[in-house]
């Protein structure tokens, strides 16, 4: 009896081992099975970093999705542009081009419209197409051109336009013109009489350069600039009023008009006459000088051989080479006492000159053994 007790102890014993050996063996397994699913702990800046380059690709991503749909905008010119802008046409010998607005521009006659016809209008229209616009040498060199008519509606008309058309008469430029290139009458020698439009502001380089036969001219109130050489060689042009609104005269602007005749009124507001202005304006009898003027260049009055008098206003400071020089008739010239520099042929010597006591004029009188007198105001 106390065997069998023995055994049954013992048998109970190795069911109460066996099961807690088999608890531990599934609490391993389970522990590894908990350790291959757990994944490894990344540092917190990497995540960082990983979710901003994935915002950011995303963002790109949207930008360059966003410009592919974008439509694209057209410049204000390009909106307004004519369907025709840029095309070529002919009608009636000349030969145009379609602008951006819908005008047409003149390029140039035709070699056959040039041997046939002599009286030339300009249309106001080509093609349906308004023309607004005289190209660059459009009608140079047309020989037999001898009456032109240009229609209101021209606003610009370009460089040397119609220079060296040789035997066109007169010319009259409507007022809807605001802009004219350089030598748009260059060489013109046929060229008696010429209006101006009154909507330009300057009267350009060479404008009449070489129209020998032009003998009177308007120059509209509102020019502010009478360019080089504007009228030079108009060597008949016997009378010319310069506005009051004129505030540039460029070199050589009436160099050449031998009969420009009468009183020369420089108008107030210039500030140099420039070299060769008047050079050889053999008939001019006097010319007024504003105390605007700070300068008188070289050959400013050169050889204006009817000139008797001249009053120099203060605030002139210099006086160049041979300025009044070959002015054979001069008798009387009034210095300033603003002037510092007188080149030493600027007068011929026959004259007498009043200047201030002390100054520099008196002093380049002595100098040069120039007859003199003191002003009576002393100054």
């Amino acid at each position: 009896m106390k065997f069998k007790k023995n055994i049954f102890a013992m048998a109970l014993m190795a069911v109460l081992l066996f099961a807690l050996t088999g608890c531990g063996s599934n609490q391993q397994t389970e522990n590894k099975s908990t350790e291959t699913v757990i994944p490894t702990a990344q540092p917190a800046a990497n995540i960082q970093a990983e979710d901003e380059k994935q915002t950011a690709t995303a963002e790109t991503t949207d930008e360059e999705a966003a410009e592919l749909v974008q439509p694209t905008e057209e410049t204000p010119e390009e909106a307004q542009s004519a369907p025709d802008a840029g095309q070529t046409g002919e009608s009636d010998g000349l030969i145009y081009t379609v602008l951006p607005d819908g005008t047409a521009k003149i390029n140039r006659v035709s070699d056959a419209y040039k041997r046939e016809i002599r009286d030339m209008v300009i249309p106001s229209e080509l093609d349906g197409h308004p023309v607004s616009t005289i190209g660059e040498r459009a009608f140079y060199a047309y020989s037999r051109l001898k009456t032109l008519t240009i229609n209101a509606g021209i606003v610009s008309i370009g460089d040397y336009a119609f220079s060296e058309c040789d035997q066109l008469e007169s010319i009259v430029i409507p007022d809807s013109v605001v802009s004219m290139g350089n030598g748009v009458f260059l060489g013109c020698v046929g060229l008696k009489s010429a209006t101006l439009s009154s909507g330009v502001t300057e009267i350009p380089d060479e404008t009449f350069s070489g129209c020998e036969r032009l003998t009177g001219i308007t120059i509209p109130e509102g020019v502010t600039r009478i360019g080089a050489g504007a009228f030079l060689g108009c060597g008949r042009l016997t009378d010319v009023v310069i506005p009051g609104s004129v505030r540039e005269i460029g070199a050589s602007a009436f160099e050449d008009c031998w009969e420009l005749a009468g009183d020369l009124v420089i108008p107030s507001g210039v500030e140099v006459i420039p070299e060769n202005a008047f050079f050889r304006c053999k008939c001019l009898t006097s010319v007024t000088i504003p105390d605007s003027v700070t300068r008188i260049e070289f050959s400013a009055f050169n050889t204006c051989e009817s000139l008797t008098s001249v009053i120099i206003p203060e605030g002139v400071v210099t006086i160049g080479w041979a300025a009044f020089a070959n002015c054979y008739n001069m008798v009387s010239v009034t210095l300033p006492s603003s002037v510092t520099s007188i080149d030493d042929v600027a007068f011929n010597s026959k004259a007498v000159f009043t200047v201030p006591a002390g100054g520099y004029a008196e002093q380049f009188c002595v100098a040069h053994q120039f007859q003199y007198v003191i002003a009576e105001d002393g100054n």
